[in-house]
């Protein structure tokens, strides 16, 4: 299958599009400019991290997968359903402009002129007035590797390295939400799709990770606005920092159930930053060789990575910060992260080999 991102209505589009009905040759013809509004993109995952992708649009569904080649010839971006606020209509249009291009990094096929890059999306401060009309979020600019800072990309980076990671929707469909609902007895928490904070009465926001509730399902309507992603519920014995500086590996154990306020998500309430709910923690061997196995494989030498370790004892990976925060833990735990990245800086020194054995289950980075 052949993917043409486009309008219908330019005519490069429609001479390439005669020429392949002349040949036979099937394809999907996705203009941006209906998404979310009209268009549907879902991308989920199960606990090993494998992925399947859809993308329907005019009653006709494409598996992303069957997906051999791309042309990326659109210059629009996403247009915000007509019913969108006015002070929400440029937040929805640059998220799903970037969520578009964290999942065109994705496929792998062969790209007309090249695959675009999640990285070249226009970054505003939250804080900032967002221009009038802003910049095209998707040009291609590269053809290597996705960005590490693409959550979807690393999802599936962790699962190739042995670790388990929550089963994930990420959709604006209302319907496929209601079956990741029911799949899932409600036991859902909801996060941002892309790292772009919305405005509320022209006030900047910072939305946290908060569970799915029954008004959500009754309101599954509001998904159609912009991507939203789903996880289901882990349960939780401990949260878990790992500040990774090249081969070293410092975790921090979180104790985040030990207060209701904290459980779902440790930054939201007073109780973040208090040393009580801190402590360090001893990784498995293993976990810890996957924990540098996945920033290495992002491309990184630096990685925060979120974990969670069930009252099973089964680690279970949420997520990279490229650009994590450290520094109250090197105050509160006596950590000496700052010294490992001034040494990482002066001469690149490594300090574990991470190579494991590649097995079935656990392929290694490079799979």
């Amino acid at each position: 299958m052949i993917l043409i991102i486009g309008e219908p209505g330019d005519r490069h589009v429609r001479h390439v599009t005669a020429r392949l009905d002349a040949r036979g040759s099937p394809y999907f013809l996705f203009d941006p400019r209906r998404y979310p509004s009209s268009a549907e993109l879902t991308v989920d995952y199960d606990r090993t991290g494998a992925v399947r992708r859809f993308l329907t649009c005019a009653d006709k569904r494409l598996d992303l997968a069957d997906v051999r080649a791309a042309w990326h010839r659109a210059r629009v971006r996403p247009t915000p359903a007509p019913d969108v606020p006015e002070d929400q209509a440029w937040w929805v249009a640059e998220t799903c402009a970037r969520f578009l291009s964290q999942l065109y990094e994705c496929l792998d096929c062969r790209w007309i002129p090249e695959r675009p890059a999640s990285a070249s999306a226009p970054l505003y401060q939250e804080d900032a007035d967002p221009p009038a009309c802003a910049p095209w979020a998707a040009l291609p600019v590269r053809n290597q590797a996705p960005s590490p800072e693409n959550k979807l990309h690393q999802l599936s980076v962790a699962g190739r390295v042995g670790f388990a990671v929550p089963r994930t929707l990420v959709t604006n469909s209302p319907e496929r939400f209601l079956d990741f609902y029911d799949a899932c007895d409600g036991g859902l928490i909801s996060k941002r799709a892309v790292n772009l904070a919305p405005r509320v009465g022209g006030v900047a926001t910072r939305p946290y990770t908060v569970s799915a509730r029954r008004r959500d399902a009754a309101n599954s309507s509001a998904v159609r606005h912009a991507p939203v992603m789903f996880q289901e519920k882990v349960p939780k014995r401990l949260e878990l920092r790992v500040t990774v500086v090249g081969r070293r590996v410092f975790a921090v154990e979180i104790q985040s159930q030990d207060s209701y306020r904290q459980q779902t998500d440790w930054r939201h309430h007073p109780e973040y930053g208090q040393s009580q709910f801190y402590a360090t923690h001893v990784l498995p061997e293993a976990i810890e060789r996957r924990c540098v196995q996945v920033v290495e494989a992002l491309g990184l030498t630096f990685g925060a990575i979120d974990l969670i370790l069930t009252p099973d004892g089964e680690y279970v990976f949420l997520e990279v910060n490229i650009n994590g925060q450290w520094a109250y833990l090197e105050d509160m735990l006596a950590l000496p992260i700052s010294d490992a990245i001034a040494e990482l800086l002066i001469d690149g020194t490594a300090y574990l080999d991470c190579t494991i054995p590649a097995t079935a289950e656990n392929p290694g980075p490079g799979a």
